[in-house]
């Protein structure tokens, strides 16, 4: 600060500059945290696909095709 307590153009810069890295970092933080609940989404849904694969497989059983019969 000068001695009338105003900020230099040098300080008046480098606060500008901190607080536009900070809102920078606020945006970034955001994005960050939208892909991750994305990705949280993505694999429960991946997860209840496969829960219900699971309950088919447990209700209907796949045949394998050497237990199906018929000519080979």
């Amino acid at each position: 600060m000068n001695n009338k307590g105003e900020l230099t153009p040098g300080e008046y810069l480098a606060m500008n500059i901190s607080g536009r890295m900070d809102a920078l970092e606020a945006k970034i933080d955001a994005a960050i945290h939208h892909v991750n609940v994305n990705i949280r989404c993505d694999l429960l849904e991946v997860e209840m696909m496969l829960e219900g694969i699971e309950a088919c497989d447990q209700k209907y059983p796949r045949v394998k095709p050497q237990q199906q019969g018929g000519a080979n």
